[in-house]
């Protein structure tokens, strides 16, 4: 590694060179986060709940970081909205499918 840098005539700036850095610190956040240590918000999903790092969810999530932002420390994850709706009284309603969308047959059927 570098010496140390002098910046601004006193202030010291130290190298840390890491091997294998992006590795190491994904290992040290997973024990971190199995540990309980240093997880600062809860994400609720349906009845379940985890504790995690916020920085991580918010560098991997835009939904994440929004809520973040915003000072949010208990973050409920929405159902997905399913592709099939059935309201009371109704007949199960199917939404055509977009173009470029996946579609599912059931084995023996034709496309």
């Amino acid at each position: 590694p570098p010496p140390p840098a002098m910046v601004s005539g006193t202030e010291t700036v130290h190298y840390i060179h890491l091997h294998n850095s992006s590795q190491s610190v994904l290992e040290a956040l997973r024990t971190q986060r199995r540990e309980g240590l240093f997880c600062d918000v809860t994400v609720r999903i349906h009845d379940a709940s985890l504790r995690a790092h916020a920085c991580v969810l918010a560098a991997g999530s835009p939904f994440f970081q929004d809520k973040l932002l915003l000072g949010h420390s208990e973050i409920s994850v929405p159902p997905l909205v399913p592709a099939e709706t059935q309201h009371p009284g109704q007949r199960l309603k199917r939404s055509a499918p977009r173009s470029g969308a996946p579609t599912s047959q059931r084995s023996g059927e034709k496309g």
